[in-house]
């Protein structure tokens, strides 16, 4: 998965979908429909796209959107890092942030 440029889901049902988590911790863009989980990882323009879930040509529309520019690529890559790491990554300071939202609670 590291050395794919694109990671695509074409799940129609998803509960949460840990590959597509597992995508963008390694900077692979993601492109999936909106269903399911997935909303959760997969933030519309900054760590990859949403493509109309059973409109394939929507989704060869926008792999080749991401494949085909290198300035849309790149900024897909970097918004998919900074994605797991403010979101998902298990660190102290995300920790906190968990901790002060269930404090509010």
């Amino acid at each position: 998965m590291q050395m794919s440029k694109l990671h695509v889901s074409t799940s129609k049902d998803e509960a949460f979908g840990i590959v597509n988590l597992e995508a963008i911790s390694l900077g692979t863009p993601l492109l999936a429909p909106k269903v399911g989980g997935i909303p959760e990882i997969l933030e519309n323009n900054i760590n990859g796209f949403f493509y109309n879930k059973n409109d394939y040509k929507d989704l060869a529309f926008k792999i080749i959107e991401i494949i085909s520019s290198d300035k849309i690529y790149k900024r897909l890559v970097k918004g998919s890092i900074t994605t797991f790491e403010e979101k998902f990554l298990l660190n102290k300071s995300n920790l906190q942030k968990i901790v002060s939202q269930i404090e509010k609670k």
